[in-house]
């Protein structure tokens, strides 16, 4: 709350007499006009500028008020601002919020164009969730390497619902021979690891999408939309003119006060780096750093983790990967998605 002012004492009369305008004698006003004209006559006829009249006293006083009033706006636009930063209020009240990976596959996952949902976009709440968990938990390694999360909340990873089964369709387009396979055994390993039930349910013909939609009733039914491998072109993806071979990343939402959760993802790696039958070793290695990804793993610096930054060909998982995907596999069950 703010102080209570103090009482300030009655501004002197001569003080207030002394700053008053007071209006000009003739005499003292016909002076000023001559010199005023003397200047004139010694500039140019096409000068304007020192032709134009003297601002009378009112007018100075109108256009200093309107540079406060300018001065004051401004200052209050800033601090409105400020205030709006400062609150983080969300854009949709009850609606879902989308976090960042440092690989994501499209628009509706990364920062800049964070799509949001509208609530008649949520399929059924709960309709593909069982009541409880559906594997057991995975313990991390007792003295695991480096692993990071993509995002968190109340200091806990968001994660994949446990009670969920997470189904993985692939598009085999312009893929390797036996690239659904690689897929096949890429979601064992990821399974195994995070204890979260997840497996390949077949082929789709689903394309990559920048701004994939997260339900899709028409092609999938009432829920919420599978996790999708694909392989593109370099000229379809902008992130792989940096020689990216592959980006994977989940959308997250949440409503109301429930915990966010991932609820769909996708991958689409690079066909330039999997024409050849040689790149096998690569391609197992990826899809398990882009798996990653998609459950909520970020890169590390250690060059034992299949999350860092740069792949070599036929990397396992390390010891950060196993502990980091064990501990996505411990998120809470979401019944309100």
């Amino acid at each position: 709350m703010p102080e209570d002012r103090e009482e300030l004492p009655p501004l002197d009369e001569e003080w207030i007499q002394a700053a008053a305008h007071r209006e000009e004698s003739a005499e003292v006003r016909a002076d000023r006009y001559a010199r005023i004209n003397s200047g004139h006559q010694q500039v140019q006829a096409g000068d304007t500028s020192w032709r134009s009249a003297p601002a009378k006293s009112s007018s100075s006083g109108l256009s200093l008020t309107r540079w406060v009033l300018a001065i004051v706006g401004i200052l209050a636009a800033i601090i409105f601002v400020v205030w709006l930063l400062d609150t983080g209020r969300p854009l949709v009240d009850d609606g879902p919020i989308a976090f960042v990976g440092d690989d994501t596959t499209s628009e509706t996952l990364g920062s800049d164009t964070a799509r949001q949902l509208q609530r008649s976009d949520f399929p059924t709440a709960g309709i593909d969730a069982e009541p409880s968990r559906i594997l057991a938990e995975v313990q991390p390694p007792a003295d695991p390497g480096q692993y990071d999360f993509l995002a968190e909340t109340g200091g806990q990873p968001v994660t994949y619902s446990p009670c969920r089964n997470l189904e993985v369709v692939v598009n085999p387009r312009g893929g390797p021979p036996g690239s659904v396979t690689a897929v096949e055994q890429a979601v064992d390993q990821i399974r195994a690891a995070s204890g979260l039930s997840i497996s390949v349910s077949g082929e789709t013909d689903e394309t990559y999408q920048r701004n994939r939609d997260p339900v899709q009733v028409d092609r999938y039914g009432d829920r919420w939309a599978p996790i999708l491998v694909t392989w593109t072109e370099a000229d379809e993806v902008p992130q792989f003119s940096e020689a990216a071979v592959g980006l994977g990343g989940s959308l997250s939402v949440r409503r109301g006060d429930s915990p966010p959760s991932y609820v769909t993802g996708d991958i689409t790696l690079n066909r330039e780096y999997f024409s050849e039958p040689t790149t096998g070793g690569l391609l197992r290695e990826v899809l398990l750093h882009e798996f990653g990804h998609v459950l909520g793993l970020g890169h590390v610096d250690d060059p034992e983790q299949v999350m860092t930054r740069e792949a070599r060909g036929g990397r396992p998982l390390g010891s950060g990967d196993l502990a980091g995907l064990a501990l996505l596999g411990q998120g809470p069950c979401t019944p309100k998605l």
